[in-house]
């Protein structure tokens, strides 16, 4: 089971409601299936309001601090303002990080956060538990 600390679940979603009505994106980074820091990027699609897509030089200095703090990138962030927690076929389709557990944090009606695996096209998902 993964674990994600309370003041990064807290961050990702106040990220999220920041960001509206445009989509937030972000890195979640840790040891083993423990994520303990979140690295928040700026959405650069073209439709920020649908989809998002993370600023290439953000991305690239988030991955640099994530090595420099002797972490693992494990887990990748996004959030859907109009819809449910679960992926989108474009989701889907841009998911290149197998190992990265997806986190999508919903607007939509009561706000949620959900989990999953992506690997090749195919959906699971994720239990977690929050801790502090």
């Amino acid at each position: 089971m993964y674990l994600l600390l309370s003041n990064v679940r807290n961050s990702m979603i106040l990220h999220a409601r920041s960001s509206s009505p445009n989509e937030c994106c972000g890195l979640v980074a840790g040891k083993d299936k423990l994520f303990t820091t979140y690295y928040p990027l700026a959405n650069c699609a073209e439709e920020p309001t649908k989809n998002y897509f993370a600023a290439p030089k953000e991305l690239l200095l988030a991955l640099k601090k994530i090595s420099l703090a002797k972490q693992d990138l494990l887990g990748i962030y996004h959030s859907h303002v109009k819809s449910i927690a679960y992926p989108s076929t474009k989701d889907i389709d841009l998911a290149v990080y197998p190992n990265a557990v997806y986190f999508i944090i919903s607007l939509a009606g009561e706000e949620s956060l959900a989990a999953f695996e992506i690997k090749s096209k195919n959906v699971i998902n994720v239990d977690f538990s929050v801790i502090e």
